[in-house]
């Protein structure tokens, strides 16, 4: 409502001014959010009050109009819902209005001018008895009917932009069909350039993602793009829990974060995209990151330490010279068999074969038939150094503050600036993981070649050796997880925690489960009693430890990550075991503690600081409200970022090493675009690629896919060379040559490419 009465500039105003004193005047006992959606609803929807005010602006007080008649106000008050619908479509939305106010008294008196009594309300006729079917405020209810008009989708007219099929079985089979295609962003297409569909770089069991590059008519590549397919199941595409704003959830939250520039702090960068609304698929337009996902990135770590908690576990087992010998043996009998029943088409001895305990434990472990009988190494692996796992948690922790907050965290005593008009929804990710964090070149130049101890499994990779001032930077993507409250005031079911739960016990997920906070699983305290528990942004603090956790062990498990934070015990018997955090049961902060014992084969985290490991404790701890916020995080990971230097008992130092994908990077932009020849994963990457997601809820099989889904390119900034910019968390546009591929924000109106949400950039 207006501070100041009448005359004001525009016609909504006025509007405004006379429904609310009406209302004042009315028993109604509205709250002020139920008036606020109620007259934005009805100037929203209704032409003629629109008219009635518009020769208006600026008129005499003493002549205002007072509201139309007949009365325009309903006298129940419009929803949430109700008002996003109509700014959407400039109507309600089908079903019975809330019905109309009594008849009107006199318009209301213009302010008085000193201290006069303020007029009576007008009289309003005794209230009738309701009718059959009709509410306590006298609105008729809506009649459930089954229909198939349902409110929180888009217009179909709007979304349904013919996308190539894609077999949800193999997508593999028509990934040369999808590149033939084109692709399929009139705007971009209709710019003269040539668009080549370079190559597939990975597809999982819903969703595959080509590399694009867009080349001028001399052959250079001016533009890069990460293109991301994806097919839903009939169920989920006409669930509401996978829908927000009118756009497929994954969508929505890429949106909502784009118009807060969420890329200028370590979020993943989204140009677009593109509905196929009757086939039950989207194609989503993204920023390529050459360096491929963090576990990727850090290879070189990680397979030598994943050989030593190998043997490890191997010696631990079978710990004499024959007792190994011969269960190699076996195992390698298993795989001949496993060939032959392959061979003969019998898949029950195959399952049976691979079901056997020994094989599961041991059938893939990598290179054991070189180190089946040596003793495990005195001489310890290299760690990654310290100042990129500090650099990497203080990046991370700005790009989750924009999720749960819409903006970064400020200074030490610097009061945090709210918008009043910001309706900002915590974001919740989820799905915290080394798959879903991205690496990118720094544009302050290349690392060096590093031909020292392991080659690359693949032929088009190599190790590259990077200074401080050089290192890569990451950001935070894959947001098919995420989610924020679908509930609204006036829902009666709560969505949060009830849908995004995962199970009921983290042994029901499998091998996954341990990637994910307690809270996340049934069996937790939170969840007791009613009301369960929410997940809120401590939620993704869990998750943001868990990674720290895994980077600070040197990533020694599958895929380069262990599943879950654990700590060396011995049983009743002596044996040694492995104990889970996310077990369903509170832990004690001991055993927290422990969780970074330094034992054989697990010494790298002896080589780290005692405030970057107490820091990660302080994420993962059982309750929520235990645990560290991103605030609290911020104002110690900018402690040891920049040109600051790591704790003084940090013995991690040097150096760091990182994979490189050539042929990514002969795609830069500038470069001289030429064929590939297309990349043919060999049986164990397809094996990692399909790998299942043990039954949780709404996970898709493309991990791989997560390596390079945004495949990125060069930055304008550097933590050394903009220490200030660096604390204020901002980071600089990429070079992919697609910053002018910003024009379309706010079409609704105009109905122009709808579903294309391409966010006006800044032209620094």
């Amino acid at each position: 409502m207006p501070r100041h009465g009448p005359p004001f500039r525009d016609r909504f105003t006025y509007f405004s001014w006379d429904a609310k004193e009406w209302i004042k005047l009315q028993p109604l006992n509205w709250t002020t959010d139920e008036i606020n959606r109620t007259v934005e609803t009805v100037w929203l929807t209704d032409a003629t009050v629109q008219g009635y005010y518009a020769n208006r602006v600026g008129l005499n007080p003493a002549i205002r109009p007072g509201l139309p008649a007949p009365n325009p106000l309903p006298i129940q008050s419009y929803t949430a819902f109700q008002l996003q619908y109509a700014k959407l479509h400039r109507r309600l939305p089908a079903g019975p209005a809330p019905g109309p106010p009594p008849a009107p008294g006199p318009p209301p008196a213009p302010p008085p001018a000193g201290p006069a009594a303020v007029p009576p309300p007008a009289a309003i006729p005794p209230a009738q008895p309701p009718a059959q079917g009709a509410n306590v405020h006298g609105a008729v209810a809506p009649i459930r009917v089954n229909t198939t008009t349902l409110h929180y989708l888009p217009d179909l007219a709007t979304v349904n932009h013919d996308l190539p099929t894609m077999d949800a079985v193999n997508l593999a089979h028509n990934a040369q069909d999808a590149t033939a295609a084109g692709l399929r962003y009139p705007k971009w297409e209709r710019e003269g350039r040539r668009w080549h569909g370079v190559r597939q770089l990975g597809e999982g069991a819903f969703a595959s993602v080509g590399l694009w590059v867009a080349t001028n008519e001399t052959n250079i590549i001016e533009r890069r793009v990460a293109v991301r397919d994806l097919v839903n199941g009939a169920d989920k595409w006409i669930n509401p829990i996978y829908w927000r704003d009118h756009l497929p959830r994954e969508i929505a939250i890429q949106v909502r974060l784009n118009r807060k520039k969420a890329h200028h702090h370590h979020v993943h960068r989204y140009y677009g995209h593109r509905i196929d609304f009757r086939k039950r698929r989207y194609r989503v337009f993204s920023q390529v990151c050459d360096l491929g996902n963090l576990a990727h990135a850090l290879d070189w770590y990680s397979r030598k330490w994943r050989k030593r908690r190998n043997m490890s576990k191997w010696i631990d087992r079978f710990p004499t010279e024959e007792l190994r010998e011969a269960t190699w043996a076996a195992i390698q009998n298993s795989k001949v068999e496993i060939r032959n029943a392959e061979a003969s088409r019998n898949p029950q001895r195959v399952e049976e074969l691979m079901g056997n305990k020994l094989y599961q434990e041991f059938g893939d472990t990598s290179d054991l038939e070189e180190w089946h009988n040596a003793d495990l190494d005195e001489d310890l692996p290299r760690v990654i150094p310290e100042w990129f796992l500090w650099k990497i948690f203080d990046q991370l922790v700005d790009a989750f503050s924009m999720l749960g907050s819409g903006r970064v965290h400020n200074r030490v005593g610097e009061e945090e600036e709210k918008d009043e008009q910001d309706d900002w929804k915590e974001i919740v990710h989820r799905d915290c993981s080394l798959q879903n964090i991205f690496v990118k070149p720094s544009s302050r130049g290349a690392g060096e070649r590093f031909d020292h101890g392991l080659r690359s499994m693949r032929r088009s990779h190599r190790f590259d050796e990077f200074r401080r001032q050089n290192a890569p930077k990451v950001v935070l993507g894959d947001f098919d997880y995420a989610f924020f409250d679908l509930q609204s005031q006036d829902d009666a079911y709560a969505d949060n925690p009830s849908n995004y739960i995962v199970r009921s016990h983290p042994e029901e997920t499998g091998e996954v489960g341990g990637r994910y906070p307690p809270e996340m699983f049934w069996c937790y305290r939170g969840h007791a009693n009613e009301p369960y528990e929410k997940l809120t942004s401590k939620t993704d603090v869990w998750g943001l430890g868990h990674v720290m956790w895994n980077l600070v062990m040197n990533l020694p498990g599958k895929d380069g990550a262990l599943q879950q934070p654990f700590f060396l015990d011995t049983d009743d018997n002596g044996e040694r075991v492995e104990r889970q955090l996310v077990n369903g049961h509170p832990y004690s902060l001991e055993e927290q503690q422990r969780i970074f014992s330094g034992q054989t084969p697990f010494e790298a985290s002896s080589f780290y600081s005692t405030q970057l490991k107490n820091t990660i404790i302080g994420c993962l701890s059982y309750r929520q409200g235990d645990r560290l916020g991103f605030n609290d995080l911020k104002q110690i990971t900018r402690q040891f970022t920049g040109t600051h230097e790591v704790p003084e008992d940090s013995q991690a130092h040097g150096r760091l090493i990182i994979q490189v994908n050539a042929d990514i990077e002969a795609l830069a932009v500038g470069s001289t675009y030429r064929e590939i020849e297309e990349y043919t994963p060999s049986e164990e990457e397809v094996q990692g690629g399909n790998r299942a997601s043990a039954g949780i809820e709404e996970q898709d099989d493309d991990y791989d896919i997560h390596a390079i889904a945004g495949i990125g390119g060069d930055d304008e900034d550097d933590d050394m060379a903009e220490p200030e910019e660096h604390e204020e968390g901002v980071e600089d546009d990429e070079d992919d040559g697609n910053d002018d591929l910003s024009a379309l924000a706010e079409n609704e109106e105009q109905g122009e490419d709808d579903d294309i949400t391409e966010i006006e950039e800044d032209e620094e």
